[in-house]
């Protein structure tokens, strides 16, 4: 959960925790701010990369009226491969 979701929008205001708050830009740092901020993070993992994706859809269509993806990274790890051909 970021800071901004207890600005107050959702009567969450007094709940905050006392040390929470939005992150400071890092030195150098280039951001675009259409990217930065949020009030909520939420990982999906599955064993497959189609499995994730109908999550993500199901989800949004579910709570289009109350949040939208405001950005997002795709990654997956490659099951290992075969080192060589196997012993007889």
């Amino acid at each position: 959960m970021g800071a901004s979701l207890f600005d107050g929008r959702f009567g969450l205001g007094s709940r905050k925790p006392d040390l929470l708050a939005s992150m400071e830009p890092f030195p150098n740092d280039d951001l675009d701010h259409a990217q930065c901020g949020g009030d909520l993070s939420v990982q999906l993992s599955a064993g497959s990369t189609d499995t994730v994706l109908h999550a993500l859809r199901d989800i949004a269509r579910h709570t289009r009226d109350s949040m939208q993806v405001r950005w997002r990274v795709d990654g997956f790890s490659s099951p290992p491969r075969p080192s060589g051909l196997p012993a007889i």
